[in-house]
C-alpha cells in the first residue's frame, strides 16, 4: 500500500489536481489509478494497493496564471520507490517592468549592465543582461509577465572608465505590477 503523505507546493494550490497513474507492463498507456485535489496547504493523501512491475506517475495539474513549475510529473516504479513524498514547485505571476536613467551623464560612453535572477531552481526567464550605453533614459514598453517570488538585481555602472557595482534584492507577490527604476 503505497501512501503519498505530502505534496510540498511553493504556493497555496487551492484547485490543483493530483493523479496517480500506472502502466501495467504489458500496456503501453498508463491508466488513472487514484485523483484528487490538493487542500489549502498544498498537500494531498492517495492511498493504493500496488502491483508488481507496474511504473507508477504522479503528475499535478498547475493551477492557472502559473508562470513556472518544476517537476509537474515524477516516476517512481513499484514496490522500489515507497518514500511517499513527492515535492512539486509552481510560482504564480507577477509583473516587472525597468527604467534605466542616467541622472548624471558623464559622456557618452556610460554604461549600465542590469542582470536579473531568482531562486527558482532551473528558472531562466532572464538568460541575457540588460544593458544601455550613453546619456539615456530607457523605460521597458511592456511589463515582462514573471514568476512572483524572490529576484536578486545586480548592475555595474561604469562613468569616466570607473566601475560600481550595485545590489538589491525584492518580493514579488502574485498578480503584483512593479516598475523598478535604476537611477544612475
Amino acid at each position: 500500500m503505497l501512501k503519498i503523505q505530502q505534496l510540498v507546493c511553493r504556493m497555496l494550490v487551492w484547485s490543483t489536481w493530483l493523479f496517480l497513474h500506472a502502466q501495467p507492463p504489458t500496456e503501453k498507456k498508463y491508466r488513472t489509478e487514484a485523483s484528487g485535489t490538493l487542500n489549502s496547504n498544498g498537500e494531498a493523501m492517495v492511498s493504493i494497493k500496488q502491483k508488481s512491475g507496474r511504473t507508477y506517475s504522479i503528475r499535478v495539474v498547475e493551477p492557472e496564471n502559473t508562470c513556472y513549475n518544476k517537476q509537474i510529473t515524477q516516476f517512481f516504479d513499484s514496490p522500489y520507490d515507497v518514500n511517499g513524498t513527492f515535492t512539486f514547485e509552481f510560482a504564480e505571476c507577477a509583473f516587472l517592468k525597468f527604467r534605466l536613467n542616467n541622472i548624471s551623464c558623464f559622456d557618452v560612453n556610460d554604461k549600465i549592465v542590469l542582470e536579473r535572477n531568482t531562486d527558482l531552481t532551473n528558472y531562466y526567464g532572464f538568460t541575457a543582461p540588460a544593458s544601455q550605453i550613453g546619456c539615456v533614459d530607457y523605460t521597458m514598453t511592456e511589463f515582462a509577465q514573471i514568476p512572483m517570488g524572490n529576484w536578486f538585481f545586480t548592475w555595474k555602472v561604469t562613468k569616466n572608465n570607473v566601475e560600481t557595482t550595485f545590489n538589491d534584492t525584492i518580493f514579488l507577490s502574485n498578480g503584483e505590477e512593479l516598475l523598478y527604476e535604476i537611477n544612475y
